[in-house]
């Protein structure tokens, strides 16, 4: 259901950041990485970089494989997660969480 209605969303805005995260975050969260990689690059380029759109980069990259990218992408995390509004943003944290755990276990 969530997956469709971030489609829905982005076929009538293609062109919002938000939405493709949130179509993003969806299509990973259902195991199509490649699509939720494309998707978040997209985002991440609209956005100009929020942690919700990188911490999805980051375990995207790892389930397809890739994870020397996926470093790069955490490591960029990582920094942005050191300033405002993001270093105390729960739900940024909790990403940032996710994607460590998982790279760490790559």
């Amino acid at each position: 259901m969530a997956l469709e209605a971030a489609q829905h969303a982005c076929r009538l805005r293609p062109a919002t950041g938000g939405y493709l995260n949130t179509l993003g975050g969806a299509q990973y969260r259902v195991g199509t990485y490649g699509d939720a990689l494309s998707t978040l690059r997209r985002s991440d380029e609209l956005n100009g970089g929020h942690p919700a759109d990188i911490a999805f980069l980051t375990m995207a990259l790892v389930r397809l494989g890739q994870p020397d990218a996926a470093r790069e992408e955490l490591e960029r995390l990582h920094d942005l997660m050191l300033h405002e509004p993001w270093a105390e943003d729960p739900q940024s944290i909790r990403l940032q969480q996710e994607a460590d755990a998982l790279v760490g276990d790559a």
